[in-house]
């Protein structure tokens, strides 16, 4: 598996830590290859350095690291502070996540409740059928959520027509901070692959209206010789 993309992210990242954006990507890439001690670590990195709350989307990523890491207590104090500065709830995923934290952490009736509050804020969700599975299931022997039914799912909110896309270079362009490059490629010129972006799969498919399944595999792609 080649980490080309994600090491170009790095170098971005290090010529220039201030532009926050490049460094919510390296937390995507690194989600991406499911290398959860760094994604928790960028991502604290980000969160450190986002005086303004502007990028809520890495509390997430790191409250979904944290737990793979089986780190329970530092899960569910990150979801917890995420659902206190999401007021708008444009991350309802942070709910059935802070569910699956307080499940592993024996608190069945908190875990419960907020299930249910994501099934109340996404009805439609993909998962929503495995997710009502789950909570019938709560206080029975059950394994732990596996990186799938965690982390797979719509982790946004639909907003001004167009899906949430939480990876790929048309999430850097959108609504970047006011001097923050609009492509890593004027950032850093010639250290990003030169590949056609299909084979690299950075841009996600264009929808108008539903949200982008999320799949933590957009940047760890096979190289065939």
């Amino acid at each position: 598996m080649s980490t080309e993309a994600r090491d170009a992210y790095r170098r971005a990242v290090a010529l220039d830590p201030k532009p926050l954006r490049p460094q919510l990507l390296l937390v995507r890439a690194n989600m991406d290859c499911q290398d959860w001690k760094e994604a928790s670590r960028t991502a604290d990195v980000l969160i450190a350095a986002d005086a303004k709350h502007s990028y809520l989307e890495a509390y997430l990523y790191q409250a979904i690291a944290l737990y793979l890491l089986r780190d329970m207590e530092r899960a569910e104090a990150r979801a917890k502070q995420l659902l206190q500065l999401d007021k708008a709830h444009r991350i309802p995923r942070a709910e059935y996540v802070l569910g699956l934290i307080l499940q592993e952490r024996k608190d069945l009736a908190a875990a419960r409740e907020h299930m249910a509050r994501y099934l109340e804020l996404q009805p439609e969700a993909a998962d929503a059928p495995a997710v009502r599975t789950r909570i019938e299931s709560l206080g029975k022997p059950q394994e732990a959520a596996p990186v799938e039914e965690i982390s797979a799912p719509d982790l946004t909110v639909a907003t001004r027509g167009e899906a949430a896309v939480p990876g790929g270079l048309k999430a850097f362009r959108r609504d970047r901070p006011p001097g923050e490059p609009a492509d890593l490629r004027q950032l850093l010129p010639g250290l990003l692959p030169t590949a056609p972006a299909r084979n690299l799969a950075l841009q996600p498919p264009r929808i108008r209206s539903q949200p982008i399944r999320r799949s933590f595999r957009l940047t760890c792609w096979r190289q065939t010789s």
